[in-house]
């Protein structure tokens, strides 16, 4: 926005500069024209001599303010050019720069997805096997519970019946030692 409020400004400067200076130049040679349009094509007198050269210096002189006026503003352009193409240029590098560090703050990002997938199914094996462990754990304390059953309901066979109840309990309890 800014650039183009300076774009207008130049215009302006240069309308209210020099185009003035470049019209009463050209003013002069059309005062020039009309002398020898006035003249003709007689022979020149002093008179007509004079009004021909103070018309001609005065369009010279009109014609290089008016030069002189474009030049500064010209130089002025070219000052505004040079610092928008390094702007221009900064502008580029920084463009190319955020670029990049996207392009690798994205691969960085497909890194840890794909790492946080890897982690997540980790945690979905290691929830498996351990409610596997727990569940073997469980199957074991259980069989330990029959076999303690098992042991007593022989003890408690022995006081009746001992021939049965001492082979049992015995037997049980083997088993409940080696489970354990």
């Amino acid at each position: 926005m800014s650039e183009e409020a300076n774009i207008e400004n130049y215009g302006d400067s240069f309308r209210e500069a020099a185009v003035p200076l470049f019209v009463k130049s050209l003013s002069s040679l059309l005062a020039v024209f009309r002398i020898a349009l006035h003249v003709g094509i007689r022979d020149l007198n002093e008179e007509d001599i004079g009004k021909f050269q103070k018309e001609i210096k005065q369009a010279s002189r009109e014609a290089e303010k008016s030069a002189k006026c474009a030049e500064g503003l010209s130089d002025s352009i070219d000052e505004a050019c040079e610092k928008m193409t390094a702007q221009y240029g900064l502008v580029n590098r920084k463009t190319k720069d955020l670029s990049s560090t996207l392009q690798n703050n994205q691969n960085k990002l497909r890194s840890l997805e794909a790492e946080k997938e890897l982690i997540h199914n980790k945690v979905q094996a290691a929830k498996l096997s351990l409610r596997q462990a727990e569940d073997s754990v469980r199957a074991a304390r259980a069989k330990a519970g029959e076999k303690q059953t098992g042991r007593d309901v022989g003890i408690g066979l022995s006081f009746l019946l001992p021939c049965v109840g001492i082979p049992m309990a015995v037997a049980f309890e083997k088993e409940r030692q080696v489970t354990v």
